[in-house]
């Protein structure tokens, strides 16, 4: 019999409407670190040449406080089919969602994340990585978006659009969408 635990972990991308997969090996940062350390995955495809790409993020050390998120990236894409270091550079925030929770849309990555915002309390923007620039950059949200929690918030593309889903209380909820790409004064309800 063998035990779950010791198997090695997969990364497996299926393209439903092939009905192919690729099994990819593991990022090497996540190979050498136990216990496991907060990560996040994105998907998206470099916006000319539109080869698949998945960046990693590896939070090595979590300071809230300092406003301190080291990390570690790493890039796969599909024409060389293997895993790269690359500069964090503009990456000092930190992902609220663990999960699968991010938007592509003009050619980035996008996801809520987290910075210090006054006193020791945390205030939400977009954090995103572009895949053709291969660089992240940060997008500021809706005043009245930034004080919710970050917990309530949700990224979606929405036609073509970057829009963020504001769960509420009592099952409300209220979308905005950025009608101009990158500009914040461009956020409509």
């Amino acid at each position: 019999m063998v035990d779950r635990a010791t198997l090695p972990p997969r990364i497996i991308l299926w393209n439903q409407l092939i009905r192919k997969s690729v099994t990819l090996p593991m990022p090497p940062s996540l190979q050498e670190t136990k216990p496991l350390p907060p990560f996040v995955f994105g998907f998206g495809a470099h916006p000319t040449t539109h080869e698949y790409m998945l960046v990693f993020i590896l939070y090595e050390w979590v300071d809230v406080k300092q406003q301190k998120f080291t990390s570690k990236v790493e890039l796969y894409t599909q024409g060389t089919g293997s895993w790269r270091s690359i500069a964090s550079v503009g990456h000092p925030h930190l992902i609220a969602h663990f999960g699968c929770l991010q938007a592509v849309v003009h050619g980035a990555i996008h996801w809520i994340a987290l910075e210090r915002g006054a006193g020791d309390g945390l205030s939400s923007l977009i954090m995103s990585f572009n895949m053709g620039s291969q660089a992240f950059s940060q997008i500021l949200m809706l005043a009245t978006l930034v004080i919710k929690s970050s917990l309530g918030l949700s990224i979606l593309s929405y036609r073509e659009s970057l829009a963020v889903l504001c769960h509420g209380r009592e099952d409300s909820c209220g979308m905005w969408v950025m009608k101009e790409y990158g500009v914040a004064e461009s956020w409509a309800k």
